[in-house]
């Protein structure tokens, strides 16, 4: 088993995990929904690398070219979500900001094809990415300088703060292989901590109760 398959697995039991406790805690119902949507998405997209992109020639066009750019809206779920659901739940800041924002990214990258591909798309991805987890930053900071945190707000600094460390992995260094190892070994790392965290809770509902 890989270290990809090891991710993907913790990721599924993070998604089943935050799902089993946003039943009993309904403020966790916004990180419960960002996990199995990001956990879905993932699932997606590899179908898509796997089924339509692997073989076709570049650049994309027609059919090809469409489910390139789903592919890209399904990999950005991840910053675009982690920014929108760290201000809803640390300062009840409704999503539609981030969700205007991560529209106007899509139709920059598509409308920007294929001139914004490879080490452009890299680096585009990348500012994106610290865009996003710097908001997300943002939010945590202002909130842990008021008053203490509650468990959807310790998952969401647990996410951020390692989402932040791991793009260490895909977008430094010079080795690819290294540069991606190290971003699979974060989300271990972070899935691990999170099924474990919401497990407990699970187990313990006096600790998870409104």
């Amino acid at each position: 088993m890989t270290l990809l398959d090891v991710a993907n697995l913790l990721q599924f039991a993070t998604a089943g995990t935050a799902i089993a406790l946003a039943w009993k805690r309904r403020s966790y119902r916004p990180v419960a929904l960002l996990f199995a949507v990001v956990t879905l998405a993932d699932w997606i997209r590899l179908w898509i690398d796997r089924g339509i992109l692997s073989d076709t020639p570049r650049p994309y066009t027609g059919a090809a070219r469409a489910g390139y750019h789903a592919e890209q809206a399904l990999f950005l779920t991840w910053p675009a979500g982690l920014a929108a659901v760290a201000g809803w739940v640390f300062h009840g800041r409704r999503p539609w900001g981030v969700a205007i924002a991560y529209g106007a990214v899509l139709a920059s990258l598509a409308l920007g094809y294929p001139q914004i591909r490879q080490g452009s798309l890299a680096t585009a991805y990348l500012a994106i990415h610290i865009v996003a987890f710097g908001y997300a930053l943002t939010c945590i900071v202002q909130r842990l300088l008021k008053a203490t945190i509650e468990i959807e707000q310790i998952a969401v600094t647990f996410s951020t703060v390692i989402s932040l460390a791991a793009l260490l992995g895909p977008y430094t260094g010079h080795d690819w292989t290294v540069r991606w190892r190290f971003a699979q070994f974060a989300n271990v790392v972070l899935y691990a901590i999170l099924t474990y965290r919401q497990g407990v809770l699970l187990w313990n509902p006096s600790r998870s109760s409104s």
